[in-house]
């Protein structure tokens, strides 16, 4: 997923308990990673890992609140395909 200034990436473990975001941030080395990991309990759920996870790396980011809504846009705009 791509911002105006950042490019989101998500990866999974192999036995789907842990989610990874990371925020890279257009034209500059820094970058962010944030996990979201899975109950033993739970059943894992893509959608609820990328939410979760994104919102850390926004967060240790610290990202201000205007900027944060573009991340949520484009998170809801996103298309089942290639970028999922």
């Amino acid at each position: 997923m791509k911002t105006q200034n950042y490019e989101v990436r998500w990866s999974y473990s192999e036995d789907h308990k842990v989610t990874n975001c990371s925020l890279k941030k257009k034209g500059s080395v820094v970058s962010t990673i944030a996990s979201a990991y899975t109950n033993p309990n739970d059943n894992f759920c893509r959608d609820t890992g990328r939410k979760i996870s994104l919102s850390r790396a926004i967060r240790m980011a610290g990202i201000p609140k205007e900027q944060r809504i573009e991340f949520w846009d484009a998170y809801r705009s996103m298309k089942k395909g290639g970028r999922w």
